[in-house]
C-alpha cells in the first residue's frame, strides 16, 4: 500500500513520467525480472510519444524481442537525460533459487549509469 501511495504522489506531483511494476512471483510474470523492464518500457511508452518512437524503430520487424534488445532499448530510453521515474515493489519476493534477480539488478545498474 506505502509504494501504491508513492507513485500516487509521484504521478500527481511530478511533471516527469513515471513507471511502476509491483512484483509478485504469481503474477503473469512468473517471478520472472525480464518482464519488469519491458512493463516499464510499455509504461513509458504510452506517456511519451518520443519513446513511443524510439520502440518503433527498434522492433519494426519484430513482434516479440529478445532480451538483449528490451535491455538495450532501456538503455536508450534512459540515456535520452529525460527525467523518468521507475518505481520496482515487492523484488524480494522473487525465487532466491537462481541468481536472476541478482542479474537483473547488475543490468539495471549497468544500464542506468
Amino acid at each position: 500500500m506505502l509504494c501504491a501511495k508513492l507513485v500516487e504522489d509521484l504521478k500527481d506531483k511530478q511533471s516527469f513520467p513515471v513507471a511502476c511494476f509491483f512484483a509478485s512471483p504469481h503474477a503473469q510474470s512468473g517471478g520472472n525480472p525480464k518482464f519488469i523492464i519491458r512493463s516499464w518500457i510499455s509504461q513509458i511508452a504510452q506517456l511519451d510519444s518520443n519513446v513511443l518512437d524510439l520502440v518503433r524503430r527498434h522492433f519494426e520487424a519484430e513482434r516479440r524481442a529478445s532480451e538483449s534488445a528490451i535491455w538495450s532499448l532501456f538503455e536508450s530510453i534512459v540515456s535520452e537525460n529525460r527525467s523518468y521515474a521507475f518505481v520496482l515493489d515487492e523484488f524480494d519476493e522473487y525465487s532466491r533459487r537462481d541468481d536472476a534477480r541478482t542479474d537483473f539488478l547488475q543490468k539495471l545498474k549497468e544500464e542506468t549509469k
